[in-house]
Parts: C-alpha cells; structure tokens; sequence
C-alpha cells in the first residue's frame, strides 16, 4: 500500500514549504494530502496556492483561506498580522488561484480515512480540537477509524478507546495506531508551527503499518521574516 504525506497550514510561506515538498519527496510518498490554510500570515500566498495545486493530491479549506476569499468579511478591528496578509492575499492571488480555492471542499476523505482543516463536526466553525468537548464531537461526526486535521499548528493524535475514554500524546516521532478505537492526527503545521518546536512539520502515513511519522524540518526563515516585517509595516488596509 502506497504511503501518503499530510501537510497544513502553510501559511503562505514559500520556503517552509518548498523544504517540506523536498523532505516528502526523499520517503516514498505517492500522494500528498493537504489540511488547508495555504494563505495567512506569511507573504508568499500567490506561489504556495500554486505549488500546492500542482502537487497535491487531494486538499481542503482552511479559515485563512475562506477569509481571503469572502471579500464581504471586514477586516477592520482584527490584529494586522492577520488582516495585513488577507488583505494581501486578496490583491495578489489572480482568477485561477481563486476558481480553484473556492472549489475545495471543507472535508475529504482518503482509504480508510477522513481529513478537515479543523473538526468534522460543523465543520464550517472551524473550531480546534483542543479540549474535552471539542474532541468529543469530533469523533462524535468522524465516520472512519482515523481521520487527519490542521489548524492547531501542534502535532498531536487523540485516541478514543472503546469505551470512550480519550487519550492524548504529543506528535512526537513515529507512533503506531494499533489499538482498538478511533484516531485523530493533528499533522501541526508548516509555516508556523505553536508548539515548543520551531521547525516546520508534516506526517507520513503508512496504511500498510498503521503508523504515523512526525517529521520536522529547520528552515532558514530570515528572508521571509524580513518580507513579511515589510508588509506588516505597511499598515495600509485599502484593498485594491
């Protein structure tokens, strides 16, 4: 059985990204399966859309992304670390880019799994599986043993026994998922990862195993850093 890559929340960060697609592609890796939020925060939206259409498989929308997209939704009071790299994204990314986002689907599902940028249930809220009720009702509405979320930005697997109790472990390099019950993998995130580790991250899924692998990458990120300080410092919120 063919192993399979999961990457999220790139963030519009060109060379994160760029490392990780170079990382897949030294381990075997047939498809590529992307958790969404290609856009936000980082300066390069326009290049990541495009490298992540030409090499992934299967993608969904992330909350960065639909905010991009939905042009009605004010941004005016939100922090301008977010609303400067929207605003941007809104400017940059051409009629293709835009077609082809607002044809991702907010959930997916693969062989014997399912994906969501960040719950299965009502998936439109886009909440975080980080506490007891919102993992519950995740797996509540997850129809697979296993499913694959993003928009934490930890890597992470919940586990659900038979009996209901659920278990967690950090994402933390390569775990088996074996025992009865039900998973869910959060894969953390390329562009900008919220744990105690830095380095950019992505999973490898081997079907045949049953295991997950953590990869995580050091990135050179002092040209980004100096792009996106620029955009930041704009401080403009006209959209063009």
């Amino acid at each position: 059985m063919e192993k399979i890559g999961f990457i999220s929340d790139i963030h519009a960060c060109d060379d994160s990204l760029l490392a990780v697609l170079k990382d897949i592609a030294t381990h075997g890796i047939e498809r590529i399966f992307c958790l969404g939020d290609i856009i936000g925060y980082g300066p390069d939206p326009l290049s990541c859309v495009d490298k992540i259409r030409e090499v992934s498989f299967v993608a969904v929308l992330g909350n960065h992304d639909a905010m991009a997209l939905n042009r009605d939704i004010p941004l005016d009071g939100i922090p301008d670390e977010i609303s400067l790299p929207l605003l941007h994204a809104r400017e940059e990314l051409g009629p293709d880019q835009i077609a082809w986002l607002r044809e991702l689907p907010m959930t997916a599902r693969g062989p014997g799994f399912e994906i969501c940028h960040g719950s299965l249930d009502k998936h439109s809220r886009f909440s975080h599986l980080q506490g007891q009720r919102e993992v519950e009702r995740h797996f509540n509405s997850q129809r697979e043993p296993l499913s694959f979320f993003g928009h934490t930005h930890v890597p992470s697997i919940f586990h659900r026994t038979p009996r209901g109790k659920i278990r967690f472990a950090k994402g933390i390099g390569r775990l088996a998922l074996t025992e009865p019950g039900s998973y869910a993998v959060g894969v953390g995130s390329v562009g900008f990862p919220r744990d105690d580790d830095q380095r950019s991250c992505w999973v490898e899924f081997d079907p045949a195993s049953l295991t997950v692998e953590f990869h995580r990458l050091e990135v050179d990120r002092q040209q980004r850093d100096e792009r996106l300080a620029v955009l930041l410092s704009s401080g403009s919120k006209a959209e063009g």
